[in-house]
């Protein structure tokens, strides 16, 4: 339980989780047992990629002190790799999606600024680990290998919105886009 706890908890950053490769092979093991949890291959499943926000400039450092150049040029490579869809990794380790479009144009995903890409995945294996969240906003969240071979597109945000949105996510409300408009 304690891992559940820590993977639905963990926050979202740039850097994404640590330990991939051990927490692979739980999930490996959990999908071999939690049958009632399985997402029906076929789903749609969805990961934003990080963006969304502005190009981090320089002089913004000066609070760094001596760490300010390192800073930034960590900062920079995180932004330029948000940039490029060829810099989303392919490695098959687990990792989180959603099972639901809504969730993706919420103001939950919208504070943390992920408006970048939008990665749109046919699940092979998959499991429902939403039904485990019971504080605070459910990302309605799907684990699944981040495996090439399942990905059906990969599309800005706003080029998301208009094909699959449903006109009830908060972006949506808030620029009173409905389907018919898009």
């Amino acid at each position: 339980m304690d891992f559940f706890n820590g993977w639905i908890n963990h926050s979202m950053g740039l850097n994404g989780r640590d330990n991939l490769d051990k927490s692979d092979s739980i999930w490996n093991n959990e999908y071999k047992i939690m049958k009632n949890s399985f997402i029906e291959k076929g789903t749609l499943l969805y990961r934003v990629h990080a963006g969304g926000y502005s190009e981090p400039i320089f002089e913004h450092y000066e609070d760094y002190g001596s760490r300010k150049s390192e800073k930034f040029n960590e900062d920079y490579k995180n932004w330029k790799d948000s940039q490029s869809v060829d810099k989303i990794r392919w490695d098959n380790h687990w990792v989180s999606f959603t099972k639901s479009i809504d969730v993706i144009g919420s103001a939950y995903f919208g504070d943390k600024l992920l408006r970048g890409f939008v990665i749109v995945i046919e699940s092979d294996k998959a499991i429902d680990i939403s039904w485990q969240k019971t504080n605070g906003f459910n990302e309605c969240e799907v684990v699944a290998p981040m495996n090439k071979n399942t990905c059906l597109e990969i599309l800005q945000f706003e080029d998301f919105i208009k094909k699959y949105g449903t006109g009830n996510s908060y972006y949506e409300k808030c620029r009173n886009v409905t389907k018919k408009d898009q």
